[in-house]
C-alpha cells in the first residue's frame, strides 16, 4: 500500500512538474522563414536555445520549455525577435505579422496580460527613441531633445504603473528603472553626433570630392580622377565588414548592368592590404583603390567614419549625395535611371 502511494504521488509531483512548463503556440502571418526558436541570452553573448519549432503550411507552430522560475527568455522568427519575461505554467497563444512585427504581435492565455504589458514598453520605447533619431535633419536640437524627454518620462510613469500590477516584471522593470539616466544622456549624446555628422554631409553636396590616391591589385598608383567623365558610385569597404559583404551580390549586378556608363569604384580602407587584395580580387571588382592607414587622411572631409558607405559623383566629381542609398535597397540606379 505504501508503494501504491509513493508511486500516485510520484505520477502527481510529475504531472504537476510538467503543468510548470512554458508553452508558446501560435500563428505567424506572412513569415520571412521556415522556424521559430526560444532561447536565453547569456551575459557572455552565447545563447542557450530552449527550443525551436518548425512553421507548418499555415505559419503555425508550437513551443515548449522547462522553467524553474520566471526568466527573460527571446523568441525568434530568425529575423525579427522579442523578448519575454516568462513563467512556469506560463501559456500563450501569440500572433504577429512580420510587415510590422513589433507592433501587430499579440497574446492570449494564461500569463498573457504580463506579455502584453511589456511589449507596450518594448513599442513605446522604441517609438519614442526612433521620433527622437527621425528627427535629425529637420527638428531644433533642443525642442527635439524636450519632446523626448517629456516622451520618456511618461514611459517610466507607465512602466513603474505595470511593475506595481504585473509583479513577475519586477526585476525587468526596475533595470529598466536604474539605467534610464544613462539610457537618456547616451540617446541625446547620439542624436547630437547625428546632428552634427548630418550637418557635415549636407555640407559636402555640391562640393569637389577630394582626389585622393592609393594603390590598385597590380599595386600601382590610383587616383579617384582616373575615374573622371561619368557619373561615379563610390564603395567604401573593408575585409572584416559583414554588412559591407552583405552589399557585395547587390552591387556587382550594378556594376555588371551599368558599368559601360557609370564608374563603379571599390575603395578598400580601414584593412590589411594583403587581405583586401585577396577579396577584392575574389569579388572581381572592376575599379579598385586601396587606403593604407598612412594615407587614410585624405578621405577625411568625408567622414567615413562607418562602412559600408556610398558616395554618389557627377562626372565632374562633384558630390552629388554624400550618403547614398546601398545597393540592396533598389535606390542606388535612382541616381541615373
Amino acid at each position: 500500500m505504501k508503494k501504491l502511494v509513493l508511486l500516485s504521488t510520484t505520477i502527481i509531483a510529475n504531472l504537476f512538474a510538467y503543468s510548470q512548463n512554458l508553452t508558446i503556440n501560435g500563428e505567424i502571418e506572412q513569415p520571412t522563414g521556415s522556424s521559430v526558436y526560444l532561447y536565453i541570452s547569456n551575459p557572455d553573448r552565447t545563447k542557450t536555445y530552449l527550443d525551436s519549432a518548425a512553421l507548418d503550411e499555415n505559419g503555425r507552430f508550437q513551443l515548449k520549455a522547462e522553467l524553474e522560475n520566471t526568466t527573460q527568455v527571446v523568441f525568434t522568427d530568425g529575423n525579427e525577435n522579442t523578448q519575454l519575461i516568462a513563467s512556469p505554467g506560463d501559456a500563450l497563444h501569440m500572433t504577429v505579422n512580420t510587415r510590422f512585427f513589433d507592433e501587430t504581435i499579440s497574446f492570449t492565455g494564461k500569463g498573457a496580460e504580463k506579455y502584453t504589458a511589456l511589449s507596450h514598453l518594448y513599442l513605446i520605447n522604441e517609438t519614442i527613441t526612433q521620433a527622437l533619431l527621425n528627427s535629425v535633419e529637420k527638428a531644433d536640437t533642443n525642442e527635439a531633445i524636450a519632446t523626448f524627454n517629456t516622451s520618456y518620462d511618461v514611459y517610466l510613469l507607465l512602466a513603474e504603473d505595470y511593475k506595481l500590477k504585473h509583479t513577475e516584471l519586477e526585476e525587468y522593470i526596475t533595470t529598466i528603472q536604474n539605467n534610464a539616466q544613462k539610457y537618456r544622456t547616451s540617446l541625446i549624446n547620439y542624436y547630437r553626433s547625428e546632428k552634427e555628422f548630418s550637418a557635415v554631409i549636407n555640407a559636402l553636396k555640391n562640393t569637389h570630392i577630394v582626389d585622393f590616391k592609393g594603390v590598385n591589385l597590380e599595386g600601382k598608383t590610383a587616383k579617384l580622377s582616373d575615374f573622371k567623365g561619368k557619373l561615379t558610385v563610390l564603395d567604401f569597404w573593408a575585409t572584416w565588414c559583414g554588412p559591407c559583404r552583405a552589399e557585395f551580390p547587390a552591387y556587382k549586378k550594378l556594376e555588371e548592368k551599368y558599368g559601360e556608363e557609370i564608374n563603379f569604384v571599390s575603395v578598400g580602407v580601414y584593412c590589411k592590404e594583403e587581405e583586401w587584395k585577396k577579396m577584392a580580387s575574389k569579388e572581381g571588382f572592376k575599379n579598385n583603390i586601396f587606403l593604407s592607414k598612412e594615407v587614410q587622411d585624405q578621405i577625411k572631409e568625408l567622414r567615413v567614419d562607418f562602412i559600408p558607405r556610398y558616395i554618389v559623383l557627377d562626372e565632374n566629381h562633384e558630390i552629388i549625395d554624400a550618403m547614398a542609398p546601398r545597393p540592396s535597397s533598389g535606390k542606388l540606379q535612382g541616381y541615373w535611371e
